[in-house]
């Protein structure tokens, strides 16, 4: 039987408190996010058989699949996103299950598109 611990970037173990505490949705790292490159990021995601999104806010976890970056009207800039595409790679390669609920749903079925030979693609706009 599995244990979950979810640790802090010091490696120590959150306390109940910690889990009350309510973080703000930025780009400042804290003892739960810290900054950390692509190729640390995919190496964590090659190591993985199972990648779970649960729910969140549908278009930006979209803009965290695409493989490019967009800006805050949405328009594609020629930065990749080497994040988004190394879960992408990962999950169409076969080497890890990727499991969605609500807006992980929704998400990464726009963004990889179809894997059947089902031709049907939802097409979504602003």
């Amino acid at each position: 039987k599995g244990k979950y611990a979810a640790l802090k970037n010091d490696g120590s173990e959150f306390t109940e408190h910690d889990y009350e505490e309510i973080y703000p949705y930025n780009a400042s790292g804290s003892d739960r996010f810290r900054d950390i490159s692509s190729q640390e990021f995919a190496a964590v995601v090659q190591s993985v058989q199972t990648i779970v999104s649960c729910g969140g806010d549908t278009f930006l976890t979209m803009q965290a699949l695409f493989p490019f970056f967009h800006d805050k009207h949405g328009s594609k800039l020629s930065a990749p996103n080497f994040y988004g595409q190394s879960i992408l790679d990962t999950v169409k390669d076969g080497l890890a299950v990727y499991v969605g609920q609500s807006a992980g749903t929704v998400a990464l079925s726009y963004a990889v598109g179809p894997l059947t030979e089902d031709t049907s693609f939802p097409e979504l706009v602003q």
